[in-house]
Protein backbone atom coordinates (compact mmCIF):
# COMPACT_ATOMS: atom_id res chain seq x y z
CA UNK A 1 0.00 0.00 0.00
CA UNK A 2 1.23 3.09 -1.00
CA UNK A 3 2.33 5.62 2.03
CA UNK A 4 -0.10 8.23 1.21
CA UNK A 5 -3.01 6.00 0.91
CA UNK A 6 -1.93 4.82 4.47
CA UNK A 7 -1.44 8.32 6.19
CA UNK A 8 -4.99 9.55 4.99
CA UNK A 9 -7.31 6.37 5.15
CA UNK A 10 -5.48 3.48 7.06
CA UNK A 11 -6.25 2.91 11.22
CA UNK A 12 -2.82 4.40 12.83
CA UNK A 13 -3.97 2.02 15.71
CA UNK A 14 -2.03 -0.75 14.11
CA UNK A 15 1.58 -0.70 12.80
CA UNK A 16 1.32 -0.19 8.73
CA UNK A 17 4.61 -1.49 6.07
CA UNK A 18 4.86 -1.25 2.85
CA UNK A 19 6.98 0.05 0.04
CA UNK A 20 6.50 1.52 -3.23
CA UNK A 21 8.58 3.43 -6.41
CA UNK A 22 8.07 6.92 -7.58
CA UNK A 23 9.46 8.18 -10.35
CA UNK A 24 13.44 6.92 -10.54
CA UNK A 25 13.21 6.45 -6.55
CA UNK A 26 11.97 4.03 -4.33
CA UNK A 27 10.85 3.65 -0.56
CA UNK A 28 10.07 1.61 2.41
CA UNK A 29 8.30 2.47 5.20
CA UNK A 30 7.00 2.04 8.88
CA UNK A 31 4.35 3.53 10.19
CA UNK A 32 2.99 2.84 13.74
CA UNK A 33 2.23 5.25 15.95
CA UNK A 34 1.68 9.26 15.73
CA UNK A 35 2.75 10.15 19.10
CA UNK A 36 6.11 8.58 18.40
CA UNK A 37 9.26 10.42 15.88
CA UNK A 38 8.79 9.80 11.87
CA UNK A 39 12.91 9.44 10.81
CA UNK A 40 13.28 10.39 7.17
CA UNK A 41 16.33 9.08 5.30
CA UNK A 42 17.90 9.21 1.99
CA UNK A 43 21.06 7.09 1.02
CA UNK A 44 24.87 8.15 0.34
CA UNK A 45 26.49 8.17 -2.89
CA UNK A 46 28.05 4.02 -2.64
CA UNK A 47 27.33 1.94 -5.87
CA UNK A 48 27.63 -1.01 -3.22
CA UNK A 49 24.61 0.13 -1.67
CA UNK A 50 21.71 -1.42 -2.98
CA UNK A 51 19.47 0.22 -5.32
CA UNK A 52 17.33 -2.96 -5.62
CA UNK A 53 13.04 -1.68 -4.71
CA UNK A 54 12.61 -5.44 -3.27
CA UNK A 55 15.82 -4.92 -0.97
CA UNK A 56 15.36 -2.33 1.53
CA UNK A 57 16.93 0.89 1.74
CA UNK A 58 20.05 2.29 3.30
CA UNK A 59 19.50 2.73 7.11
CA UNK A 60 15.39 1.35 7.43
CA UNK A 61 17.09 -2.28 8.73
CA UNK A 62 19.66 0.10 11.19
CA UNK A 63 16.36 2.28 12.13
CA UNK A 64 14.09 -0.76 12.82
CA UNK A 65 15.67 -1.07 16.27
CA UNK A 66 14.15 1.95 17.28
CA UNK A 67 10.32 2.23 18.70
CA UNK A 68 9.82 5.29 15.73
CA UNK A 69 8.25 5.79 12.52
CA UNK A 70 10.35 5.33 9.42
CA UNK A 71 10.62 6.17 5.74
CA UNK A 72 13.88 5.56 4.28
CA UNK A 73 14.57 6.49 0.62
CA UNK A 74 16.65 4.77 -2.19
CA UNK A 75 17.10 5.10 -5.79
CA UNK A 76 17.14 3.28 -8.95
CA UNK A 77 19.57 3.55 -10.96
CA UNK A 78 23.12 4.74 -11.01
CA UNK A 79 23.87 6.77 -8.55
CA UNK A 80 26.02 9.31 -9.95
CA UNK A 81 22.54 10.26 -12.45
CA UNK A 82 20.32 10.46 -9.57
CA UNK A 83 20.32 13.43 -6.92
CA UNK A 84 16.60 12.49 -6.08
CA UNK A 85 15.17 16.13 -8.50
CA UNK A 86 12.92 14.48 -10.61
CA UNK A 87 9.87 16.48 -10.81
CA UNK A 88 7.59 13.67 -10.07
CA UNK A 89 9.61 12.82 -7.09
CA UNK A 90 9.97 16.78 -5.85
CA UNK A 91 6.09 16.44 -6.34
CA UNK A 92 5.73 13.72 -4.26
CA UNK A 93 7.50 14.95 -1.41
CA UNK A 94 5.63 18.22 -1.20
CA UNK A 95 2.54 15.79 -0.70
CA UNK A 96 4.22 13.50 2.17
CA UNK A 97 5.10 16.78 3.62
CA UNK A 98 1.42 17.63 4.06
CA UNK A 99 0.57 14.20 4.90
CA UNK A 100 3.10 14.06 8.31
CA UNK A 101 1.54 16.87 9.57
CA UNK A 102 0.25 14.76 12.22
CA UNK A 103 3.43 13.51 13.78
CA UNK A 104 4.29 15.55 16.54
CA UNK A 105 8.02 14.90 15.95
CA UNK A 106 9.29 14.84 12.38
CA UNK A 107 13.64 14.22 11.85
CA UNK A 108 15.70 13.82 9.22
CA UNK A 109 18.94 11.24 9.12
CA UNK A 110 21.61 10.89 6.46
CA UNK A 111 25.41 11.28 5.58
CA UNK A 112 27.25 12.55 2.59
CA UNK A 113 25.04 12.19 -0.25
CA UNK A 114 21.96 11.86 1.78
CA UNK A 115 22.39 14.31 3.55
CA UNK A 116 21.94 16.66 -0.05
CA UNK A 117 18.67 14.43 0.08
CA UNK A 118 17.31 16.22 3.97
CA UNK A 119 18.67 19.65 2.96
CA UNK A 120 17.13 20.16 0.16
CA UNK A 121 13.12 18.48 0.84
CA UNK A 122 13.96 19.89 4.62
CA UNK A 123 11.22 22.62 4.37
CA UNK A 124 8.89 20.54 1.90
CA UNK A 125 8.88 17.81 4.84
CA UNK A 126 8.22 20.13 7.70
CA UNK A 127 11.33 18.56 9.31
CA UNK A 128 11.91 19.76 12.65
CA UNK A 129 15.24 18.36 13.64
CA UNK A 130 17.98 16.73 11.39
CA UNK A 131 21.59 15.18 11.89
CA UNK A 132 23.93 15.05 9.30
CA UNK A 133 27.14 13.54 8.53
CA UNK A 134 29.51 15.63 6.51
CA UNK A 135 26.56 16.36 4.43
CA UNK A 136 26.73 17.49 0.41
CA UNK A 137 24.75 21.07 0.26
CA UNK A 138 24.67 20.66 -3.76
CA UNK A 139 26.78 19.49 -6.43
CA UNK A 140 25.56 23.01 -8.58
CA UNK A 141 29.32 24.00 -9.87
CA UNK A 142 27.88 27.51 -9.73
CA UNK A 143 27.48 27.63 -6.20
CA UNK A 144 30.16 25.15 -5.03
CA UNK A 145 32.90 26.20 -7.25
CA UNK A 146 35.50 24.73 -4.50
CA UNK A 147 34.04 21.15 -4.91
CA UNK A 148 36.16 19.42 -7.22
CA UNK A 149 35.47 15.91 -6.44
CA UNK A 150 35.08 13.59 -8.82
CA UNK A 151 31.33 13.07 -8.03
CA UNK A 152 30.56 16.71 -8.72
CA UNK A 153 32.42 16.57 -11.98
CA UNK A 154 29.79 13.51 -12.79
CA UNK A 155 27.06 15.19 -11.75
CA UNK A 156 26.87 18.15 -14.07
CA UNK A 157 25.04 16.95 -16.86
CA UNK A 158 21.80 17.02 -14.35
CA UNK A 159 19.58 19.82 -14.10
CA UNK A 160 20.48 21.91 -10.60
CA UNK A 161 18.51 24.86 -11.67
CA UNK A 162 15.36 23.34 -9.99
CA UNK A 163 13.75 24.39 -6.58
CA UNK A 164 15.21 21.40 -4.94
CA UNK A 165 18.73 21.93 -6.02
CA UNK A 166 19.96 23.50 -3.02
CA UNK A 167 19.89 23.63 0.60
CA UNK A 168 16.49 24.47 2.28
CA UNK A 169 16.10 23.82 5.41
CA UNK A 170 13.47 25.73 6.36
CA UNK A 171 12.70 26.01 10.32
CA UNK A 172 14.85 22.44 10.70
CA UNK A 173 16.81 22.62 13.59
CA UNK A 174 19.18 19.87 14.41
CA UNK A 175 23.69 19.09 14.13
CA UNK A 176 25.83 18.72 10.96
CA UNK A 177 28.55 16.52 12.07
CA UNK A 178 32.29 16.80 9.84
CA UNK A 179 35.75 16.53 10.16
CA UNK A 180 37.56 19.82 10.46
CA UNK A 181 41.07 18.47 8.30
CA UNK A 182 38.48 18.12 5.06
CA UNK A 183 38.48 21.71 3.86
CA UNK A 184 35.49 20.42 1.05
CA UNK A 185 33.06 18.97 4.03
CA UNK A 186 34.12 22.25 6.09
CA UNK A 187 32.77 24.61 3.12
CA UNK A 188 29.74 22.24 2.72
CA UNK A 189 28.97 22.49 6.42
CA UNK A 190 28.89 26.05 6.61
CA UNK A 191 26.24 25.65 4.17
CA UNK A 192 23.90 24.48 6.50
CA UNK A 193 23.76 27.35 9.16
CA UNK A 194 20.65 26.45 10.88
CA UNK A 195 22.09 23.17 12.69
CA UNK A 196 24.65 22.90 15.03
CA UNK A 197 28.12 22.37 13.90
CA UNK A 198 30.09 19.48 15.97
CA UNK A 199 33.78 18.73 14.59
CA UNK A 200 34.93 15.26 14.69
CA UNK A 201 38.82 15.17 13.87
CA UNK A 202 40.37 12.52 11.99
CA UNK A 203 37.36 10.83 10.57
CA UNK A 204 37.20 12.17 7.35
CA UNK A 205 34.61 11.91 4.35
CA UNK A 206 32.04 8.86 4.42
CA UNK A 207 34.44 6.33 5.60
CA UNK A 208 34.82 7.39 8.92
CA UNK A 209 31.17 7.55 9.38
CA UNK A 210 31.33 3.54 8.44
CA UNK A 211 34.08 2.89 10.83
CA UNK A 212 31.99 4.53 13.79
CA UNK A 213 28.82 2.52 12.36
CA UNK A 214 30.96 -0.52 12.62
CA UNK A 215 33.51 -0.50 15.60
CA UNK A 216 31.53 1.51 18.49
CA UNK A 217 28.77 2.24 19.93
CA UNK A 218 28.97 5.69 19.36
CA UNK A 219 26.25 6.15 16.54
CA UNK A 220 23.49 4.19 17.91
CA UNK A 221 23.88 6.39 21.32
CA UNK A 222 24.18 9.24 19.29
CA UNK A 223 20.96 8.49 17.41
CA UNK A 224 19.28 7.27 20.50
CA UNK A 225 19.61 10.58 22.21
CA UNK A 226 18.43 12.39 18.90
CA UNK A 227 15.20 10.30 18.44
CA UNK A 228 14.26 10.82 22.01
CA UNK A 229 15.50 14.33 22.97
CA UNK A 230 16.40 15.75 19.75
CA UNK A 231 19.89 16.71 21.22
CA UNK A 232 23.47 15.27 21.24
CA UNK A 233 26.22 14.53 24.14
CA UNK A 234 28.05 16.16 22.09
CA UNK A 235 30.53 15.97 24.85
CA UNK A 236 30.48 12.09 25.03
CA UNK A 237 30.68 11.98 21.31
CA UNK A 238 34.11 13.68 21.01
CA UNK A 239 35.44 11.94 23.93
CA UNK A 240 34.31 8.28 22.29
CA UNK A 241 35.56 9.63 18.95
CA UNK A 242 38.74 10.75 20.14
CA UNK A 243 39.27 7.32 22.20
CA UNK A 244 39.26 5.21 18.97
CA UNK A 245 42.14 7.53 17.88
CA UNK A 246 44.38 6.15 20.32
CA UNK A 247 43.85 2.67 18.94
CA UNK A 248 45.82 0.98 16.31
CA UNK A 249 42.72 -0.55 14.45
CA UNK A 250 41.43 2.71 14.00
CA UNK A 251 44.49 3.44 11.58
CA UNK A 252 44.75 0.35 9.90
CA UNK A 253 40.93 0.47 8.96
CA UNK A 254 40.65 3.75 7.33
CA UNK A 255 44.22 3.38 5.77
CA UNK A 256 42.79 0.15 3.78
CA UNK A 257 40.52 2.91 1.92
CA UNK A 258 43.27 6.17 2.47
CA UNK A 259 46.49 4.54 1.87
CA UNK A 260 48.25 7.78 1.29
CA UNK A 261 46.44 9.88 3.78
CA UNK A 262 49.53 12.20 5.18
CA UNK A 263 47.13 12.81 8.75
CA UNK A 264 46.37 9.72 9.13
CA UNK A 265 49.64 8.24 8.55
CA UNK A 266 51.19 11.08 10.88
CA UNK A 267 48.48 10.43 14.01
CA UNK A 268 49.55 6.59 13.62
CA UNK A 269 53.17 7.21 13.56
CA UNK A 270 52.62 9.55 16.75
CA UNK A 271 50.76 6.34 18.58
CA UNK A 272 53.29 3.79 17.69
CA UNK A 273 55.53 6.38 19.30
CA UNK A 274 53.51 6.26 22.57
CA UNK A 275 52.94 3.22 22.38
CA UNK A 276 56.88 2.28 22.50
CA UNK A 277 57.82 5.25 25.12
CA UNK A 278 59.29 4.33 28.30
CA UNK A 279 56.83 6.79 29.54
CA UNK A 280 54.12 4.52 29.35
CA UNK A 281 55.02 1.96 31.84
CA UNK A 282 53.90 3.83 34.96
CA UNK A 283 50.95 3.96 33.41
CA UNK A 284 50.74 0.18 32.96
CA UNK A 285 51.13 -0.53 36.49
CA UNK A 286 47.78 2.20 37.11
CA UNK A 287 46.10 0.08 34.83
CA UNK A 288 46.79 -3.17 36.77
CA UNK A 289 44.92 -1.80 39.70
CA UNK A 290 42.38 -0.46 37.49
CA UNK A 291 41.66 -4.48 36.29
CA UNK A 292 42.21 -6.06 39.61
CA UNK A 293 39.16 -3.39 40.90
CA UNK A 294 37.21 -4.47 38.02
CA UNK A 295 37.89 -8.27 38.16
CA UNK A 296 37.16 -8.40 41.94
CA UNK A 297 34.01 -6.08 41.55
CA UNK A 298 32.86 -8.72 38.88
CA UNK A 299 33.23 -11.43 41.38
CA UNK A 300 31.45 -10.07 44.17
CA UNK A 301 28.53 -10.05 41.84
CA UNK A 302 28.11 -13.53 40.39
CA UNK A 303 25.74 -14.74 42.65
CA UNK A 304 23.56 -11.35 42.26
CA UNK A 305 23.63 -10.32 38.77
CA UNK A 306 25.41 -12.97 36.21
CA UNK A 307 25.00 -10.77 33.43
CA UNK A 308 26.90 -7.54 35.30
CA UNK A 309 29.48 -9.78 36.57
CA UNK A 310 29.88 -10.92 32.59
CA UNK A 311 29.64 -7.50 31.38
CA UNK A 312 32.32 -6.04 33.93
CA UNK A 313 34.29 -9.15 33.14
CA UNK A 314 34.98 -8.47 29.53
CA UNK A 315 35.68 -4.82 30.81
CA UNK A 316 38.44 -6.29 32.70
CA UNK A 317 39.05 -8.60 29.82
CA UNK A 318 39.67 -6.25 27.23
CA UNK A 319 42.06 -4.31 29.21
CA UNK A 320 44.22 -7.55 30.10
CA UNK A 321 43.34 -9.88 26.96
CA UNK A 322 45.99 -12.71 28.39
CA UNK A 323 45.24 -12.78 31.87
CA UNK A 324 43.99 -16.89 31.88
CA UNK A 325 42.09 -16.18 35.30
CA UNK A 326 39.64 -13.43 33.31
CA UNK A 327 39.81 -15.67 30.32
CA UNK A 328 38.06 -18.56 32.42
CA UNK A 329 35.86 -16.70 34.00
CA UNK A 330 34.56 -14.76 30.78
CA UNK A 331 34.22 -18.46 29.57
CA UNK A 332 32.52 -19.02 32.87
CA UNK A 333 30.15 -17.26 33.26
CA UNK A 334 28.84 -16.53 28.99
CA UNK A 335 28.09 -20.70 29.47
CA UNK A 336 26.05 -19.85 32.93
CA UNK A 337 23.87 -16.78 31.47
CA UNK A 338 23.50 -19.07 28.32
CA UNK A 339 22.15 -21.72 30.36
CA UNK A 340 20.18 -19.15 32.69
CA UNK A 341 18.80 -17.57 29.49
CA UNK A 342 17.64 -21.26 27.93
CA UNK A 343 16.13 -21.92 31.56
CA UNK A 344 14.27 -18.92 32.20
CA UNK A 345 14.04 -16.81 28.82
CA UNK A 346 12.95 -19.71 26.28
CA UNK A 347 10.15 -21.48 25.49
CA UNK A 348 10.78 -25.08 24.10
CA UNK A 349 9.27 -24.17 20.76
CA UNK A 350 11.48 -21.48 19.64
CA UNK A 351 14.50 -25.06 19.75
CA UNK A 352 14.07 -25.32 15.54
CA UNK A 353 16.21 -27.15 13.37
CA UNK A 354 18.47 -24.94 10.57
CA UNK A 355 18.75 -26.06 6.94
CA UNK A 356 21.27 -24.26 4.40
CA UNK A 357 19.49 -22.76 1.56
CA UNK A 358 20.52 -25.55 -0.51
CA UNK A 359 18.48 -27.33 2.01
CA UNK A 360 20.53 -29.45 3.67
CA UNK A 361 20.52 -29.41 7.72
CA UNK A 362 23.01 -28.29 10.00
CA UNK A 363 24.46 -31.24 12.16
CA UNK A 364 27.23 -31.41 14.34
CA UNK A 365 29.87 -34.16 14.48
CA UNK A 366 31.21 -35.20 18.17
CA UNK A 367 34.21 -36.99 16.55
CA UNK A 368 35.51 -34.04 14.64
CA UNK A 369 33.75 -31.41 16.88
CA UNK A 370 32.66 -29.02 14.25
CA UNK A 371 29.22 -28.07 12.47
CA UNK A 372 28.89 -29.19 8.83
CA UNK A 373 25.78 -29.67 6.39
CA UNK A 374 24.80 -33.28 4.90
CA UNK A 375 21.26 -34.11 3.66
CA UNK A 376 19.37 -36.01 7.05
CA UNK A 377 19.19 -39.34 5.31
CA UNK A 378 22.44 -39.75 5.30
CA UNK A 379 23.12 -38.16 8.88
CA UNK A 380 20.29 -40.61 10.56
CA UNK A 381 21.54 -43.57 8.58
CA UNK A 382 25.20 -43.55 7.65
CA UNK A 383 26.63 -41.31 10.47
CA UNK A 384 26.14 -41.89 14.27
CA UNK A 385 28.32 -39.33 15.40
CA UNK A 386 25.96 -37.32 14.02
CA UNK A 387 23.45 -34.44 15.81
CA UNK A 388 20.94 -32.02 14.56
CA UNK A 389 22.14 -28.62 15.43
CA UNK A 390 19.44 -26.31 16.81
CA UNK A 391 18.81 -22.14 17.03
CA UNK A 392 17.57 -21.32 20.35
CA UNK A 393 16.38 -17.38 19.66
CA UNK A 394 14.70 -14.82 22.67
CA UNK A 395 14.30 -11.60 22.11
CA UNK A 396 17.41 -9.79 21.55
CA UNK A 397 20.06 -13.09 20.59
CA UNK A 398 20.15 -16.32 18.98
CA UNK A 399 22.14 -19.34 20.62
CA UNK A 400 23.59 -22.62 18.56
CA UNK A 401 22.70 -25.60 20.80
CA UNK A 402 22.90 -29.40 20.70
CA UNK A 403 20.74 -31.43 22.15
CA UNK A 404 22.28 -33.93 24.95
CA UNK A 405 20.04 -36.34 26.11
CA UNK A 406 17.24 -33.82 27.86
CA UNK A 407 19.91 -30.76 28.39
CA UNK A 408 20.08 -27.71 25.36
CA UNK A 409 24.09 -28.10 25.34
CA UNK A 410 25.40 -24.10 23.94
CA UNK A 411 28.09 -23.88 21.59
CA UNK A 412 30.97 -21.85 20.42
CA UNK A 413 31.44 -19.66 17.22
CA UNK A 414 34.35 -18.67 15.80
CA UNK A 415 35.94 -17.80 12.03
CA UNK A 416 35.91 -21.13 11.90
CA UNK A 417 33.09 -22.59 12.56
CA UNK A 418 31.27 -23.86 15.31
CA UNK A 419 32.45 -26.11 18.58
CA UNK A 420 31.89 -27.10 22.19
CA UNK A 421 35.43 -25.81 23.26
CA UNK A 422 35.52 -22.17 24.13
CA UNK A 423 38.05 -19.62 24.62
CA UNK A 424 38.29 -15.85 25.07
CA UNK A 425 38.30 -15.75 20.54
CA UNK A 426 35.24 -17.67 20.45
CA UNK A 427 31.55 -16.19 20.55
CA UNK A 428 28.48 -17.43 21.59
CA UNK A 429 25.73 -15.29 21.46
CA UNK A 430 24.47 -14.40 17.70
CA UNK A 431 21.77 -11.57 15.74
CA UNK A 432 19.38 -13.56 13.86
CA UNK A 433 18.33 -11.03 10.98
CA UNK A 434 15.12 -12.20 8.48
CA UNK A 435 15.35 -11.14 5.96
CA UNK A 436 13.13 -10.29 2.72
CA UNK A 437 12.92 -13.02 0.68
CA UNK A 438 12.27 -15.12 3.64
CA UNK A 439 15.29 -16.84 4.88
CA UNK A 440 17.73 -15.80 7.93
CA UNK A 441 21.22 -14.06 8.35
CA UNK A 442 23.01 -15.32 11.47
CA UNK A 443 25.64 -12.43 12.26
CA UNK A 444 27.96 -12.97 15.34
CA UNK A 445 29.94 -9.09 15.00
CA UNK A 446 30.95 -8.22 11.92
CA UNK A 447 30.84 -11.91 10.08
CA UNK A 448 27.86 -14.01 9.27
CA UNK A 449 27.48 -17.41 8.86
CA UNK A 450 28.47 -19.81 5.88
CA UNK A 451 27.24 -22.88 4.57
CA UNK A 452 29.68 -23.85 1.78
CA UNK A 453 28.87 -26.35 -1.11
CA UNK A 454 31.51 -28.76 0.19
CA UNK A 455 29.46 -28.68 3.73
CA UNK A 456 31.91 -26.50 6.07
CA UNK A 457 29.86 -24.21 7.57
CA UNK A 458 32.55 -21.45 8.52
CA UNK A 459 31.80 -17.77 10.03
CA UNK A 460 33.74 -15.78 8.12
CA UNK A 461 32.14 -13.91 5.27
CA UNK A 462 31.71 -10.28 5.37
CA UNK A 463 28.93 -9.56 2.76
CA UNK A 464 25.72 -12.16 2.93
CA UNK A 465 24.54 -13.95 0.18
CA UNK A 466 23.75 -17.54 -1.28
CA UNK A 467 25.72 -19.39 1.09
CA UNK A 468 25.13 -17.27 3.93
CA UNK A 469 20.87 -17.12 4.14
CA UNK A 470 18.94 -20.15 5.96
CA UNK A 471 15.67 -21.52 6.47
CA UNK A 472 14.47 -22.23 10.03
CA UNK A 473 11.27 -24.12 10.33
CA UNK A 474 8.44 -23.37 12.08
CA UNK A 475 10.16 -20.35 13.89
CA UNK A 476 7.56 -18.10 15.63
CA UNK A 477 8.35 -14.81 13.99
CA UNK A 478 7.08 -12.52 16.72
CA UNK A 479 10.67 -13.38 18.39
CA UNK A 480 11.99 -11.37 16.09
CA UNK A 481 10.25 -8.45 16.59
CA UNK A 482 13.00 -6.09 18.06
CA UNK A 483 15.35 -7.18 15.92
CA UNK A 484 16.41 -5.55 12.88
CA UNK A 485 14.40 -6.54 10.12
Amino acid sequence: MKILEVLKNADLSTVHNGQDTVADMYYKYRIKDLNKPIVITFPPNRETINNNPNIAPFNFNFLCRYDINIVCFGVLGAHKDNYFMHPEFSAFIEKLGVALKPFKIRLGYANSKGGFGIGAYANALKLDHAILFHPVSTKNIALVPWDNQATTKASQHLDWSGPYGDVNMGECKGFVIYDPLNPIDVKHANRFPNLKHIKMYGYGHSQGYYFLAQHSDLIKEMLNDFINKQEVDITNLRKKGKLLRTTSYYYTKLLVKKPKNKTLLKSREKLEKLVTSPQVKPIKKQSEKNINTIRDSALALEKISLEKALNLMKIALELSPKDSFIINKVNEYTLGFMELSLKNNLKEEKCKQIKSKAGKALYFDHIKNKCTTVNESKAHNDNLSLVALNISASNQVSFFTIKNKTDLVPLFISKKGLTKSANNNFKSLSELIHTDDGYYLIKTEECYLCAEPSGKVLSNRKVANNWERFSINNLPKNILDPLVN
